[in-house]
C-alpha cells in the first residue's frame, strides 16, 4: 500500500508540474500569453501569406504551426493574433455576405488580422460565435499541436 500510494503521489506531482507550466492544461509547447501591442502584432500577423483551405476541410493551425507554415487562413491569422495580444483578446467568427470569416476583437474594437488597419463597424457585423484567449488557446495547443477540427454551422 505504501508503494502504491508513493506512485500516486509522484504521478500527480509529475502531471501538475507538466500541466502548471502553461495555462493551456496539457501542452508541452509551452505557450504564454503574449503581450505585444496592436501595432506589433498586426504587422507580425499580415506577414504570413493568406492561403485558403479546401471546401470542406477546416483546421485550425496553433501559433507553432502557423509559423512553420508561414500561411494559414482566416482563423490560423486570427489564432495568431489573438496568441500575441494576450487574454484582451478574442477570436470572433462572424458572417459575412455569402462568407463566414474570423476576425479579432481588442478593446472594444473589432478587425480583420489579414488587412492592416482594417476595422469592422460592430453594427455592420453578424456574430456568430466568439472565443476568449484561454479557450481558443487551449483548443489549439492541446498536447502541443492542433488536436480538432471545427466547423461553423
Amino acid at each position: 500500500m505504501g508503494k502504491l500510494m508513493g506512485r500516486v503521489i509522484i504521478t500527480c506531482v509529475f502531471f501538475c508540474v507538466l500541466t502548471s507550466c502553461s495555462p493551456f492544461a496539457i501542452n508541452t509547447m509551452g505557450y504564454v500569453a503574449g503581450k505585444e501591442s496592436l501595432d506589433e502584432a498586426w504587422i507580425v500577423v499580415s506577414s504570413f501569406r493568406f492561403h485558403a483551405e479546401p471546401a470542406g476541410e477546416d483546421y485550425w493551425k496553433s501559433p507553432a504551426e502557423l509559423e512553420a507554415d508561414g500561411e494559414g487562413d482566416c482563423e490560423d491569422l486570427a489564432v495568431y493574433m489573438v496568441y500575441l495580444l494576450g487574454p484582451e483578446a478574442l477570436m470572433i467568427g462572424i458572417h459575412e455576405p455569402g462568407i463566414d470569416h474570423a476576425i479579432v476583437k481588442y478593446k472594444g474594437k473589432y478587425l480583420d488580422p489579414q488587412r492592416l488597419g482594417f476595422y469592422y463597424n460592430p453594427a455592420e457585423i453578424e456574430i456568430l460565435i466568439e472565443y476568449d484567449y484561454w479557450r481558443l488557446m487551449s483548443r489549439v495547443t492541446r498536447f502541443g499541436t492542433k488536436s480538432i477540427r471545427y466547423e461553423v454551422k
